[in-house]
């Protein structure tokens, strides 16, 4: 069979190719447009804790009383920078990152305490111009914004420290130019004080907090900063007895105190060399732990604990008189309460909706 090739087509002729390049070849090859993160990729995880600075509050000073209300917290009376007692009284907003002025404390003092109870705050002893002690207690309330004057303490002092448990209020330790073991409770119901059985240790410029109904009282000195002391005793008012436990590692003074996650920890102090950072941790049957310290050292400070972390605010940052207006809030992931004041809003608020969009569907499909 003989093929023919139509006169219509045309061949195409192709030249011929270059020889294929001999090794090593030289082929030019683009680094690849990709972006590389930043950070090792097998570094640590980030912190668990952390130190934030917030809004500074409005008056500088240091010896504070410290309580909070709710998501506010109120810094009560102190020292000003030219060593005279104060009345102002403070409040911070831990949701708006903001201040704001109320009632004055009807006196000015300084090394005064303070601990809050259904809605009203009690500060109680204090130290008047002219470092005299007194035995003063006023009570704050929240609705109103005014100060009412209840019994006094049996006894004179400053630089105490104060807690309530079931209702009663318990003022421990302070000062009357010697270091006191004083332990004497307040009733609201009878308006009537009740001494109780004494502190192991005396001393002053101490902390306190309180876990399973129990108050643990911290560190302190006797009164002279030479004479800082890491004693931890825990009072149980259930049999009005003390027990010792583990000291504080750091021994200190002019201290404050919280209790977040069923757990205690420690701030700040003063030694005649300087201030302490130091932020050290207590939990029951388990001992001490130093975590992350504070970015600004000081003495004479307020601390309080709100829903997921601390708040530790004012002091002097130099021994013996100097102030402040620091508010820096401390944050570890590791002891955040379950449930705060704040839980319960956002849980509340989610029921109310829940129950008006049910109560609209059931309305429209009546209709």
């Amino acid at each position: 069979m003989v093929f023919v090739i139509p006169a219509s087509f045309s061949q195409q002729i192709v030249p011929p190719q270059p020889e294929p390049p001999s090794p090593p070849f030289q082929l030019p090859i683009e680094p690849p447009k990709q972006q590389f993160p930043s950070q090792d990729l097998f570094a640590a995880p980030p912190t668990t804790e952390r130190w934030d600075s917030l809004e500074p509050m409005p008056t500088r000073r240091t010896e504070v009383a410290v309580a909070s209300i709710g998501e506010k917290i109120y810094v009560i009376a102190g020292m000003d920078k030219e060593g005279r007692a104060i009345d102002t009284v403070e409040v911070y907003d831990t949701i708006t990152n903001t201040w704001m002025r109320v009632s004055s404390l009807p006196a000015k003092l300084h090394h005064v305490t303070a601990a809050s109870y259904a809605g009203e705050i009690y500060a109680v002893g204090g130290i008047r111009d002219g470092w005299i002690e007194t035995d003063s207690l006023f009570i704050y309330s929240q609705e109103n914004d005014s100060w009412r004057e209840a019994t006094n303490m049996p006894t004179k002092r400053g630089a105490l420290t104060a807690q309530f448990i079931d209702g009663v209020l318990y003022a421990v330790g302070g000062s009357t130019r010697i270091a006191m073991d004083t332990n004497e409770a307040y009733n609201p119901e009878t308006d009537s004080w009740e001494k109780k059985t004494l502190m192991l240790t005396a001393r002053d410029h101490l902390t306190s907090a309180v876990l399973g109904g129990k108050m643990y009282v911290i560190g302190g000195r006797s009164i002279s900063l030479a004479t800082n002391l890491g004693t931890n005793e825990v009072y149980d008012p259930a049999t009005d007895s003390w027990t010792s436990l583990e000291s504080m590692p750091t021994p200190r003074g002019g201290i404050a105190a919280a209790e977040i996650g069923g757990s205690i920890f420690v701030f700040g102090g003063e030694q005649t060399s300087g201030t302490f950072s130091e932020n050290e941790q207590y939990i029951p049957n388990e001992g001490w732990f130093s975590h992350k310290s504070m970015p600004t050292s000081r003495h004479g400070l307020g601390a309080a604990a709100v829903d997921d972390r601390i708040y530790v605010i004012g002091g002097g940052v130099a021994p013996g008189l100097s102030v402040s207006n620091v508010n820096e809030s401390y944050y570890n992931a590791n002891f955040v309460p379950e449930f705060g004041v704040l839980s319960f809003v956002v849980l509340g608020v989610s029921f109310t909706l829940v129950v008006i969009l049910y109560s609209s569907r059931r309305i429209t499909m009546q209709n």
